[in-house]
């Protein structure tokens, strides 16, 4: 199948490495909004520390996101995808057109969305993933772990559907899609119920 085929697109030794330097803030959290979230009790006392000490300040296209320092991997791996926007025309060495600014950001505010809406609902950061260029202008998120992968491709224009496929250990697998726009619950449960329960 063609879900299949997209988890041979990038070779192990294509693989980039993250590097981290976090900028520290005393905020409380917001979204990219700038709303500001509300955790429940029992997990505003379990991470006083970070809300007080330790936020992390991430600026990426004019927009604040001010996230607990628990998100440093996940502030990394954005970090490092920020070649994807280095890529030129042919940097395929055939005819490859450049990677879309505005598609990386949207990628981006997504993934930050996603985990914020996790922390804030369900206490849980589910795990962190990579983030690679894709085939044809797409974005694609991979989850990679030893018991389970995940393969988000998110389309170039907005308006078009965001397909995911995954498979654990024991060979079973799921798909779905979604959009970006509206409503990624369907892979945010996933993500969620494995780092709750496993698979």
């Amino acid at each position: 199948m063609q879900e299949n085929r997209l988890f041979d697109f990038y070779p192990k030794t294509q693989l980039v490495e993250s590097s981290y330097e976090p900028i520290f803030q005393k905020n409380d959290y917001n979204d990219y909004s700038g709303t500001q979230y509300k955790f429940s009790e029992n997990l505003i006392s379990s991470w006083e520390d970070v809300r007080q000490n330790s936020d992390i300040e991430l600026k990426l296209f004019g927009k604040t996101f001010f996230l607990p320092f628990d998100f440093k991997e996940l502030v990394a791996e954005i970090n490092a995808s920020k070649y994807i926007l280095d890529l030129e025309k042919g940097w395929d060495g055939e005819d490859a057109e450049p990677y879309n600014t505005h598609t990386w950001e949207k990628v981006i505010e997504f993934l930050i969305g996603m985990y914020l809406t996790s922390v804030r609902i369900f206490d849980v950061i589910p795990d962190f993933p990579k983030i690679y260029h894709g085939p044809d202008g797409t974005i694609d998120i991979l989850w990679e772990k030893s018991d389970y992968h995940i393969l988000v491709n998110c389309p170039k224009d907005e308006d078009k559907q965001v397909f995911f496929y995954g498979e654990n250990s024991k060979k079973d697998s799921f798909k779905g899609s979604f959009c970006m726009t509206d409503n990624y619950h369907s892979l945010l449960m996933i993500l969620v119920g494995i780092k709750k329960c496993g698979i």
